[in-house]
């Protein structure tokens, strides 16, 4: 069997503070797209009191939309955020153990 890391040029190397960095930067952003769909929700929820014409009809086939699309995206961010987390713990104890193995 191959090495694991012989198929991948210049070996394999995980760099543990970009993959924090990254976890914290996707966090901010989900935190300030979550915070912009809920702009967008408080003023879709105002339209109906001022909106008068046949187009209004569709309105609610279109907050249903914004709705399931603004859960989605939001659970998406969050599958990634996790799964980050779960490769930085992984790999951190991984380096953790080799590092405890070259001081005993």
């Amino acid at each position: 069997m191959a090495d694991p890391g012989q198929d991948i040029p210049g070996g394999f190397e995980v760099d543990l503070g970009a993959l924090s960095a990254a976890i914290s930067s996707v966090t901010a952003e989900q935190t300030n797209i979550s915070g912009s769909l809920d702009e967008i929700r408080l003023k879709m929820n105002g339209l109906p009191e001022s909106w008068n014409s046949p187009a209004y009809s569709s309105f609610d086939e279109v907050r249903a939309w914004f709705g399931t699309a603004s859960t989605s995206v939001l659970d998406l961010l969050g599958d990634l955020i996790v799964r980050m987390q779960t490769s930085y713990d992984n790999y951190a104890e991984a380096e953790g153990t080799n590092v405890g193995n070259l001081t005993t």
